[in-house]
């Protein structure tokens, strides 16, 4: 046993930064603490607590070191638009991007730019790039808002390794579901940051009571492989967002 803790460990899980030299956990209860220690033999700790503006809650399930030098960030939800604060390791809050990425939906680039999305009513599905402080906010891809009626929510990830292009999936409903498939509804797709889609697969998978049949892929840190969950029927000429009765995981 290298560390015990005198707090339960949070949903967040660990990460590590891009030099793999630390690892991150954090402890829960009333007050949640962020540490970090240096790797492998989880020593030099570092401890700190983090803020969101004033009336605003964090997103601390999603609290993790990014892959950009050793950032940390989480999301956190307000009465509006809410967005992402960054922190380095030692506790230092460095950019708060108001609006951008509320919580925690998103994923970081080796090279310091962030990817995420916007999901309205009403409005068309956004896929959007950034730089890590605010600017360059440039629209990379969009679902108009009557193709996107059958998909509930979507998960992005970047492999550790791969600077140009990152993964959405997305995932259906469970009794909300098409006639016959018409994307957007199951798929993952490859988003590069030029503005350039691929639609990998689909998934095949349908949230509902197995909340956790969400797809939730991620990748190898080369980008080669991506594993992913899925509950779904694969029976050709099906439209495959039926429920199987389990939820397997699939490697592409």
């Amino acid at each position: 046993v290298l560390r015990v803790f005198d707090r339960p460990l949070d949903a967040a899980g660990p990460s590590i930064n891009q030099a793999a030299a630390r690892i991150l956990l954090v402890t829960g209860g009333p007050q949640k603490w962020i540490h970090t220690f240096k790797l492998p033999d989880i020593e030099e700790p570092r401890s700190f607590r983090v803020e969101a503006p004033a009336g605003a809650t964090i997103a601390f399930d999603k609290v993790q070191y990014i892959g950009f030098s050793n950032y940390i960030a989480f999301g956190y939800r307000d009465r509006g638009d809410g967005g992402t604060r960054i922190y380095d390791d030692s506790g230092r809050l460095l950019h708060d991007l108001r609006g951008i990425g509320a919580g925690g939906h998103c994923a970081f680039s080796p090279d310091g730019k962030m990817a995420y999305f916007t999901f309205r009513p009403g409005q068309a599905l956004e896929l959007r790039l950034v730089k890590l402080d605010g600017t360059d906010d440039r629209l990379l891809w969009s679902c108009p808002d009557g193709d996107k009626k059958y998909v509930r929510n979507m998960h992005l990830n970047w492999a550790k390794n791969v600077s140009n292009w990152f993964t959405a999936s997305f995932f259906a409903q469970e009794g909300v579901l098409p006639e016959r498939y018409a994307p957007m509804l199951d798929e993952i797709m490859r988003v590069y940051t030029d503005g350039k889609t691929e639609l990998l697969c689909r998934t095949g998978s349908a949230c509902g009571k197995v909340f956790w049949a969400q797809p939730q892929q991620s990748m190898s840190r080369d980008g080669k492989r991506i594993q992913f969950n899925s509950n779904g029927k694969a029976n050709v000429g099906e439209l495959g967002s039926k429920p199987s009765g389990t939820i397997d995981r699939f490697i592409l």
